[in-house]
């Protein structure tokens, strides 16, 4: 089990309007003497699955990996099978490319060939189609009317890396009554951030004002 946090940091002071904790969660699927295969126990759409393996057996351990599953009641969406060979006293990774699966039920079958090695593993994945997470930064917390609010947004992967896949955002500006003060519809992702700035009014309306923001799948304020 790990835990990741990013915190962005530069020139400017920068509040999140919101923090967020990625939990990446493992499974170890089986350590028997010598052999473990481990990998995570969710699976998510366009994201790559791996599993690692470790044998400390003195022979090689030739292995068959799995991944299948797709909606309930339909087709498999999925449905890949690797074959490797883990050498002697050694580790080997292997790795699915994930298209843009819908929910359903997925699974990871591992079997090691050897008879010698009695691998043989069925474990069920869960199912998050969250790809992307949201950060909305300001240049400080408190503004007075006809103050100039300058803010980014920066969207990252489940890797806490750029997400390269998403080039635009959709942010929304409103004020305390819930009014749209500003909109940029389609706000250019540059290495994962969108930045930009608002002249506030001089008599605004006085109270919490909230970012909106659609990137991919995920939204958030």
């Amino acid at each position: 089990m790990s835990l990741v946090t990013r915190f962005v940091t530069n020139r400017w002071m920068m509040w999140f309007l919101e923090l967020l904790i990625l939990g990446i969660s493992f499974i170890e699927y089986c350590k028997g003497q010598g052999f473990s295969a481990i990998g995570p126990n969710t699976i998510r759409p366009n994201t790559p699955y791996s599993i690692s393996f470790t044998n400390s057996f003195p022979c090689h351990a030739p292995v068959d990996v799995t991944l299948q599953g797709g909606p309930v009641g339909c087709k498999l969406s999925i449905n890949q099978t690797i074959s490797a060979i883990v050498s002697r006293r050694t580790g080997k990774s292997v790795s699915f490319k994930v298209g843009n699966i819908a929910k359903g039920n997925y699974k990871v079958l591992v079997r090691c060939k050897d008879v010698g090695i009695p691998f043989n593993e069925e474990i069920d994945l869960a199912y998050d189609g969250k790809t992307e997470s949201i950060f909305i930064l300001l240049d400080k917390p408190v503004y007075k009317p006809g103050d100039v609010l300058k803010f980014r947004i920066v969207v990252v992967d489940v890797n806490t890396r750029p997400a390269a896949d998403i080039k635009t955002v959709n942010v929304t500006l409103s004020d305390a009554n819930g009014n749209s003060i500003r909109r940029w519809p389609f706000g250019k992702l540059q290495h994962g951030v969108f930045e930009s700035q608002v002249q506030l009014a001089s008599s605004p309306t006085l109270g919490l004002w909230s970012f909106t923001v659609i990137a991919g799948r995920s939204k958030a304020s």
